[in-house]
Parts: structure tokens; sequence; C-alpha cells
């Protein structure tokens, strides 16, 4: 993979919005702009060794196996890369919904009191009873 292309990508990885689906032996992984529109898929084939990014109609596949003995070519680095960034920033993104939800959770069950304690750190002058 082109130097340039691996590091656009990633990048875009990094400040995009990544969906994860698992499948019986595959991962996959769908990446996409703020207004929604898919820009890259990849697929983790870790049970078949197959490893396929498409972006727009171009593909780069791999094949590698878990009890390889020969080392990793420099395509099946680039390739387990940029797959590295897409789980990233999927756990990333993951967390920061499960933090939100926390959040949410906890704001519902708030106390009259604690929500006066709130809204004396907001600034709001109501008093809940």
């Amino acid at each position: 993979m082109n130097a340039f292309l691996k590091k656009t990508l990633i990048e875009t990885i990094l400040k995009s919005d990544v969906e994860f689906k698992r499948d019986w032996g595959s991962d996959f992984y769908t990446l996409k702009d703020a207004s929604g529109k898919v820009l890259a898929h990849y697929v983790n084939g870790y049970d078949y060794g197959l490893y396929r990014l498409t972006i727009g109609t171009n593909e780069i596949e791999i094949e590698w196996y878990e009890n390889s003995k020969t080392p990793k070519t420099q395509e099946q680095k680039d390739m387990f890369e940029v797959l590295s960034a897409f789980t990233s920033r999927w756990q990333e993104l993951n967390q920061a919904k499960l933090q939100a939800k926390k959040f949410e959770d906890a704001k519902k069950a708030l106390t009259a009191a604690e929500q006066n304690m709130i809204n004396v750190l907001t600034g709001k002058n109501q008093k809940v009873i």
C-alpha cells in the first residue's frame, strides 16, 4: 500500500465514525464521514485468513494465517496497521457511547436534593421539591 494512502486513510479513520459488525469468523468495519456517507469497508476475515479493504470501487486484499511461519510482507503489515486504526477508533467511539449512556442514566436517577445542587452549580434559581 502506498505510504501516503495509508497515512491519509488512518488519519480519516481517526476522525470519522466507524461501525462494527461481527459474524462467523469475520469482523466488518464501515467507515463513514460526518454526513453518514460510506468512505470505506474493511473485512477482517481472521477465520479464513483473508483481509479486504474497499475504498470506493478499489480493493486491497491480503491473505495471512495465524500459524504462518513466513514473515509478514509490507502489504500485510500495512493492512494490519489499518485494521488497528479501525479497531482503536471503534473502541474509542463505543466507550464514548457507553459513557454517555452512563451519564444519562445518572441524570435520570438524581434525587431532588441532587437536582437542587445541580441547579446551583449551573446558575438556575429554581428549587426542586
